[in-house]
C-alpha cells in the first residue's frame, strides 16, 4: 500500500501541490479564501503604490505648477538657499537624502530626542507594517513562496525598489533602515501566515495520509 501511494505521488506531482488540490476538493472554502486573497493582494498593492509613490508624486507636480516664487520641496531635504527658484528636481543635496548606515535612523527615532514622538512612532511602526500583508499573502497565493528565504528576498527587493524610486523622483529619502523594517514586517507576516495555515488546516495532517504531511 505504501509503495502504491508513493507511486501515485510520483506520477501526479509534488506532495504539497497534491495536498492543496485535495484540500480544494474536500473543503470548497479554501477556493473562496484564495479568491478573496487575490482580491486583497491587488487592493493592497494599489494602496501601497498610491501611498508611497503616486500620491506624493501628484503633490510634487501640483506644488511645482502652482509655485510662483520660493519653493520648498516636501518629502526630502533641500537647502534653503535653493528655495528662491522654482524647481522640480534638485539633487544638489542628494547626500542628505540617502542613508546607507544600518540602524542609524532606527536609533534616532527610538531615542526621539530631536523629533516628535508621533513622527518617530509613525516612521518605525509604519515601515514595519507596510510589507507585513505581503508576508502573509505571498505564501498563500504562490506555491514557490512557502519558503521564508523566498519571502525575505521578495520583500527586500520590493523595499529597495520603492526606496530608490522615491529617491530618484525626490518624493522620499532612500533609507536602509526603512528596508530593514519593511523586511522584518514581511517576516512577521510570513509567520502569521504559518499560524493561519495551521489553524485552518490547509496542510493535510491526517494519519491515513502520512505521505501528504
Amino acid at each position: 500500500e505504501d509503495d502504491a501511494v508513493k507511486r501515485v505521488l510520483s506520477d501526479f506531482g509534488h506532495t504539497e501541490l497534491i495536498s492543496q488540490q485535495y484540500q480544494q476538493v474536500v473543503n470548497p472554502l479554501y477556493g473562496w479564501l484564495k479568491k478573496l486573497a487575490w482580491i486583497g493582494f491587488m487592493l493592497y498593492s494599489l494602496i501601497v503604490l498610491w501611498k508611497v509613490i503616486f500620491s506624493r508624486l501628484i503633490v510634487r507636480v501640483i506644488e511645482y505648477v502652482r509655485a510662483d516664487g520660493p519653493q520648498h520641496l516636501q518629502y526630502v531635504y533641500s537647502n534653503p538657499s535653493t528655495w528662491e527658484t522654482k524647481q522640480f528636481f534638485d539633487f544638489s543635496e542628494w547626500q542628505s537624502n540617502i542613508n546607507l548606515k544600518p540602524l542609524e535612523m532606527i536609533v534616532f527615532y527610538v531615542k526621539a530626542e530631536r523629533v516628535n514622538t508621533d513622527i518617530a512612532v509613525n516612521n518605525l511602526v509604519g515601515n514595519f507594517i507596510l510589507l507585513l500583508p505581503l508576508g502573509i499573502l505571498l505564501p498563500f497565493l504562490f506555491f514557490k513562496c512557502k519558503n521564508l528565504l523566498t519571502v525575505v528576498a521578495i520583500a527586500f527587493c520590493t523595499s529597495c525598489s520603492v526606496e530608490m524610486l522615491q529617491f530618484c523622483l525626490q518624493i522620499g529619502m532612500a533609507d536602509i533602515d526603512d528596508v530593514l523594517l519593511n523586511t522584518l514586517g514581511a517576516i512577521a507576516g510570513y509567520f502569521i501566515a504559518l499560524i493561519i495555515f495551521h489553524l485552518l488546516s490547509w496542510k493535510i495532517k491526517q494519519a491515513q495520509f502520512p505521505q501528504l504531511k
